[in-house]
């Protein structure tokens, strides 16, 4: 019989079963009983291992969860658990903890503090001078100065305006009528009318009574 390696039964676990269950590890000790050694699935839940000797393994870590911190483990449980060799134990090496009480204690030096005096005496009487740049700002900021700049670079409302109407004035009713009688080949190309007829569900349009006739300007 193979002897029972938990590192073995645990690569093995990670890299053929992803989905952690009860499932999964019945399914694990059918397909590859090797990595068994002989012992047996058993537990509550179906998460336990035990090896013909009696020792007994933890294999699936939050069982009861679906989601989240479920995962493969091998963990030795029940009575004289952990007094076997750790297989991933440290072994001994040539660094040690250093001996605090071979340095000095640390002595305050309050340097910051007549650092931060200094600077703000240099800063002197700064307060008046950001207060002036700050009123000097508000009056920047005023509506009033900005319309002027506004009519200064842009004209104004009263310019584009003006120069809307100056448009309108030199436009020629003959060019517009052109206009739009080509736009209108263009758009509707068969010059016919609409003869599909509408959904059998679609209300009937309400009559309004006639178009009142449009007035234009002499």
């Amino acid at each position: 019989m193979t002897p029972f390696d938990a590192v073995a039964l645990l690569a093995m676990l990670l890299t053929f079963y992803p989905d952690v269950s009860a499932a999964a590890l019945a399914r694990a000790r059918t397909e590859r009983p090797a990595y068994f050694s002989g012992g047996t699935i058993g537990g509550t839940h179906g998460d336990k291992f035990t090896l013909p000797d009696g020792r007994g393994f933890d294999l699936i870590f939050d069982v009861e969860n679906a989601t989240g911190t479920r995962h493969w483990q091998v963990i030795e449980s029940g009575p004289g658990a952990g007094v076997d060799d750790d297989p991933f134990a440290l072994v001994p090496g040539p660094l040690r903890p250093l001996d605090a009480s071979a340095w000095p204690a640390p002595v305050p030096a309050p340097v910051f503090l007549s650092m931060v005096g200094a600077a703000l005496a240099e800063l002197g009487a700064s307060d008046s001078v950001l207060t002036l740049a700050e009123s000097a700002i508000a009056v920047a900021s005023s509506p009033a100065a900005l319309e002027g700049s506004y009519a200064a670079t842009l004209g104004g409302i009263d310019g584009v305006v003006a120069g809307s109407h100056y448009l309108l004035d030199g436009a020629d009713p003959i060019d517009i009528i052109r206009n739009h009688d080509a736009v209108g080949a263009v758009v509707d190309a068969r010059e016919g009318e609409y003869d599909e007829p509408p959904p059998p569900d679609m209300p009937g349009v309400p009559d309004p009574g006639g178009t009142p006739p449009i007035e234009y300007p002499q």
